[in-house]
């Protein structure tokens, strides 16, 4: 087994950010499946991927998703999602050219998948096409679910094991500050990350990748190929022949381990509706995990059992912020007092003026406005009549491509 040891980047020294994008019409806000002629244009022949100064571009699975992404890890997150809105703009101009422009969020509101989805059709497409073969990409799991990954590194097997199991304390909350996706082929859901929804049980023929999202308590690197990787290649090996997915990226809890890239990538992270909220989330993100490493090690000496973090995570995907929080011992485990907080905003509130010094400060005011205002599938939601209709979905989304094209919060 080839684990790494030694490693580039410490705890918290840089992070790395991808965030998917839909290509829709101008006129008609429906998916485009477009991309690889917005390649073609770009590199001068069809690719899947293209280097672009500070920030590279991907197509990832469906032909209407477009992934921008830290071209390496950045130290500077503020002007990393300053270069993110330049490449915005770059891309706004080249899809006018066709009637297309980006479509922000975690979900499209009412794509239909069964029809008009394409995958990515240039290649080498062994990997897509093992997929499809084994789950079926064209649901809305696989080709309607848009999302920020953040990838925080590790520089040795110590700071792995802090790492690994702080992210997975902290993940039952994130979808209550950072979910954007209450409405699914034309209907709010019910819940307002939709999205995550979808995303667990996507895989649930192989029930191992996936696992209860919320990842295993790790003690280090040999524990995390027997506790999670092995058992997940032994489980698709019957539908995977020639090993064509048993690697490290078939994990699909909400936090995974890409030992490829010396980091742990967080998976949990609905888009939102402009870089400048993506790139405040991954710092609140990134800060919190560091407050809790750098003052308490009560989550390594008394790790939560996955259910009970599972079960809080499901609440906050539906409750959002609202969601009530009366799980004492996880909130012992941040080094916060208990019978403290009311509901997650409380909880959130608390968390980021603790670690505020760890966030970098022009997101702080980006930050406040969402807790005071609700995430983005709460304010959305806000933004549409009780009963709404087809017009006022479009009206909301072309408003929240407004929103991204002018790096600007969705306001209420």
């Amino acid at each position: 087994m080839d684990i790494p040891r030694k490693l580039k980047h410490s705890l918290f020294s840089v992070l790395g950010i991808e965030i998917e994008y839909m290509v829709v019409n101008q006129t008609t806000l429906d998916i485009q499946p477009i991309v690889d002629t917005v390649f073609e244009k770009i590199a001068g022949e069809i690719t899947n991927e293209i280097q672009r100064n500070h920030v590279a571009l991907n197509n990832e699975l469906a032909l209407h998703v477009i992934e921008l992404k830290t071209n390496g890890p950045t130290d500077n997150p503020w002007q990393a999602q300053l270069d993110f809105q330049n490449e915005l703009n770059y891309l706004t101009q080249l899809l006018a050219e066709k009637n297309c422009k980006l479509m922000p969020t975690g979900m499209h509101p009412w794509m239909n998948p069964a029809h008009g989805v394409k995958l990515w059709p240039h290649g080498d497409k062994s990997i897509y096409e093992m997929y499809h073969k084994i789950f079926d990409c064209r649901g809305h799991g696989w080709s309607n679910l848009q999302s920020v990954h953040i990838n925080l590194p590790f520089a040795n097997e110590n700071e792995f094991i802090k790492l690994h199991n702080a992210i997975r304390l902290l993940l039952p909350l994130t979808p209550s500050l950072f979910a954007s996706t209450p409405i699914c082929e034309g209907k709010a859901t019910g819940s307002l990350s939709t999205r995550l929804t979808y995303y667990a049980n996507n895989q649930k023929k192989i029930p191992e990748i996936t696992g209860n999202v919320i990842p295993e308590y790790i003690e280090g690197f040999s524990d995390y190929y027997e506790t999670i990787l092995n058992p997940m290649f032994d489980a698709i090996a019957p539908y995977d022949p020639d090993k064509i997915l048993q690697e490290e990226w078939l994990n699909s809890r909400g936090a995974i381990t890409r030992f490829d890239r010396d980091a742990i990538e967080i998976r949990v992270v609905d888009s939102q509706e402009c870089a400048l909220a993506d790139f405040a989330c991954a710092s609140a993100i990134a800060g919190i995990l560091k407050y809790i490493i750098t003052n308490t090690d009560a989550y390594l000496q008394n790790p939560l059992d996955n259910q009970l973090l599972k079960q809080i995570f499901f609440q906050t995907i539906q409750e959002g912020m609202t969601s009530e929080i009366n799980q004492k011992t996880w909130i012992e485990q941040f080094d916060l007092a208990k019978n403290k907080y009311a509901t997650a905003r409380h909880l959130w509130e608390d968390l980021l003026i603790k670690s505020a010094i760890y966030i970098p400060t022009p997101f702080h005011a980006t930050l406040e406005y969402i807790l005071a205002n609700g995430n983005l599938a709460e304010r959305m939601l806000k933004s549409l009549p009780k009963v709404f209709k087809s017009q006022d979905l479009y009206s909301l989304y072309n408003k929240l491509c407004q929103c991204l094209q002018e790096n600007q919060l969705l306001k209420i």
